[in-house]
């Protein structure tokens, strides 16, 4: 009788799993028309092709205020082909649908109509810097936190602005703020607004009343103000001027609808079938679970007692006293017994399907890996405390993938680096952080920031403790304390300790490197003052055989890195050399060049250039000392063959007698 029941359970199983997987299996994102080697930079008004790729990032943002009756009727007609409802869409989709249709959103949340020149996509509205600058119009040159160039309109008059411009918008009767009409600019993880503006103005070059509509891909309070570059040189984000439409225009100006776009077709055909095989699943999927449920309950019943018998028991094990840190008496390490002495039930990570929740889809093998790592690492075993003990009280900072929170255990302050919240946690993501804790928590030096434990209960909250450096990052300590700082004493001394920290790292088997030191990924303690490297969430291993390109920031990346050269630790010892010009001067790289002369400003993609070419290195202050500058210059040599290694740097920074010119 158990016999047949086994079979008849395992039928059910093999049966249900593969009605499942028939039904489920996703649409190949090969199929989807995205553009290779796409970023959003301002060169492109494809908000579509960026809001999917945030979508696919995990991304989400709050639903549009609208419902399927009140929608235009292209959008509607559109959706109505797809036997779709407007309400069924993501939030994202929803604004891809509103943009590839041809609609932005007006000030007051009602859709505005935008109509293309020759009816073109409206992923080729975008006014390119060449075609701006073959009008009169001038530019206020900016540039992002990563050193690339972006711009934004200055003076132009609207018959200059409007003879470049590809759309037409219907009318917006609010003004906008006193901010640009075109830019460029944007990141990769930023989320598009569709924010259409109306600029009204008498220009004081020709005393003519001009009307620009403009759409803004970023919220109006986050713009800067016109001819103003966004505060702390925050990334910006596209401004797509457009003219005014009119019934009596549109036939000489030739505006039409917009063209629809592949990608927004072929999202919504995968949002059709995802819907349709839920539907189909649940009329399939329940009378085989209700089967499946009693057939595995009545199994149940019948091993009870075995599986009661041979349950395993388990002890706690004591905490490794040979710690990094001294733990005894303190209240982590009451943190920590208390969790080791109770077996907790989510000691164990559960496999489960992705859903709009965010939570993961993952194989057994990656799922049996992280699992291992963070349970049988010798460096994590002891280091594990209860989610339950962390007060998380403030958000530091915040990027495409993780985040890092000020954290409060019972009166001790740590810093909490996790998961981005919020959006869809992909299992290269929790594999790639389970890397970055594994190899922080091997760590062990007193330039490095440290390691203090792991905490999970599920794969989406895994966390990171690290010390805390209330001193911040290092380019902040300099614009705050810059002009009390000496050679002889504060500056010499953080010199040197990075510089152990790189050495450090360069002498583990295998070489460690970093691949993106700067001065935002050193932090500082202020009393005794210390400077601590952080952040090796793209640091690899020499042995490894793929040691992946364009990571780190383009001011601090070696010459050889630039042109598409692999990491070596020289590479390391460059971005060394770019931290001592910034130590010396206080101010970013190329800080002079970009802004000391306005007639000869020169772009960071120029900069970039002449850095590869080798005719441009970060500059030094006359203060300078001789013995630091000739280090300096010896770790930007552009050959990385000239460049000496981290124990020569140490060694000639601690030679060094002379700490006054």
């Amino acid at each position: 009788m158990h016999r047949v029941i086994i079979y008849w359970i395992a039928w059910v199983t093999l049966l249900s799993a593969s009605v499942s997987a028939s039904l489920l299996r996703p649409r190949r994102l090969s199929t989807m028309p995205l553009t290779p080697n796409f970023h959003f930079d301002g060169s492109t008004s494809d908000l579509a092709q960026q809001f999917y790729r945030r979508h696919l990032a995990g991304d989400t943002a709050e639903p549009l205020r609208a419902t399927h009756g009140n929608l235009p009727d292209r959008i509607k007609t559109r959706l109505d082909d797809k036997n779709l409802r407007f309400e069924q869409l993501s939030p994202l989709l929803q604004r891809a649908v509103v943009w590839d249709t041809g609609y932005g959103i007006g000030p007051d949340g009602n859709f505005v109509r935008i109509y293309t020149t020759k009816g073109v996509p409206m992923s080729k509205i975008a006014v390119t810097l060449p075609e701006l600058r073959s009008t009169l119009c001038t530019t206020t040159n900016c540039s992002d936190p990563d050193g690339w160039a972006t711009y934004r309109s200055n003076n132009c008059t609207g018959e200059w602005m409007l003879s470049v411009s590809h759309c037409a918008s219907e009318s917006v009767p609010q003004a906008s703020t006193h901010t640009s009409m075109w830019a460029t600019g944007g990141s990769d993880d930023m989320i598009p607004t569709l924010v259409m503006l109306r600029h009204f103005w008498t220009d004081p070059f020709d005393n003519k009343d001009y009307t620009v509509f403009a759409i803004h891909t970023m919220a109006p309070e986050l713009e800067p103000q016109w001819s103003a570059c966004p505060a702390g040189n925050a990334y910006g984000s596209i401004i797509i001027p457009c003219d005014s439409y009119s019934p009596s225009r549109a036939k000489t100006k030739q505006w039409f609808d917009p063209a629809p776009g592949e990608l927004v077709a072929h999202w919504l055909d995968e949002t059709h079938d995802n819907i349709m095989r839920k539907r189909v699943m649940f009329f399939v999927m329940i009378p085989i679970l209700c089967v499946l449920g009693i057939a595995m309950a009545f199994g149940a019943f019948c091993c009870v007692r075995h599986r009661r018998q041979s349950k395993l028991q388990t002890t706690s094990q004591p905490v490794v006293k040979d710690t990094w840190i001294n733990l005894e008496g303190s209240s982590l390490q009451r943190a920590l017994i208390a969790h080791q002495s109770v077996k907790d039930p989510l000691d164990t990570f559960t496999t489960r399907d992705a859903d709009g929740s965010g939570s993961l889809r993952m194989t057994a093998l990656s799922s049996d890996r992280v699992t291992h790592v963070l349970l049988q690492d010798p460096n994590l075993q002891d280091c594990r405390i209860s989610m339950q003990c962390i007060n998380f009280t403030k958000l530091i900072s915040s990027g495409g993938f993780g985040e890092v929170w000020l954290a409060d255990i019972d009166g001790q302050t740590f810093a909490v680096k996790r998961l981005l919240q919020g959006r869809r946690v992909t299992m290269d993501d929790v594999e790639t952080f389970t890397d970055e804790i594994q190899l922080v928590a091997s760590l062990r030096h007193p330039n490095i920031v440290r390691f203090v434990a792991v905490a999970w209960t599920t794969l989406e909250n895994l966390c990171m403790l690290t010390e805390y450096l209330p001193g911040g990052d290092l380019q902040s300590f300099l614009k705050r304390r810059g002009h009390e700082l000496t050679w002889a004493r504060e500056k010499r001394q953080l010199a040197i300790g990075i510089a152990r920290a790189v050495h450090y790292l360069h002498t583990r088997a295998p070489v460690l490197i970093h691949r993106d030191i700067k001065s935002r990924n050193i932090l500082v303690r202020d009393s005794p003052l210390e400077a601590k490297l952080s952040d090796f969430g793209v640091s690899r291993s020499i042995q490894r055989e793929c040691m992946t390109l364009g990571v780190g920031t383009p001011y601090w990346t070696a010459p050889e890195v630039l042109e598409g050269t692999v990491y070596t630790e020289k590479s390391d010892i460059y971005s060394f050399g770019v931290v001592l010009s910034e130590l010396d001067t206080c101010q970013a790289p190329y800080h002079e060049v970009q802004y000391g002369n306005a007639t000869e400003h020169i772009q960071p993609f120029h900069i970039l250039k002449m850095v590869m070419a080798g005719t441009i290195q970060p500059q030094f202050s006359d203060s300078c000392p001789a013995g630091v500058k000739e280090l300096a210059l010896s770790c930007l040599n552009v050959n990385p063959q000239e460049r000496p290694s981290a124990r020569d740097v140490v060694r000639r920074l601690a030679s060094i007698e002379q700490w006054t010119c």
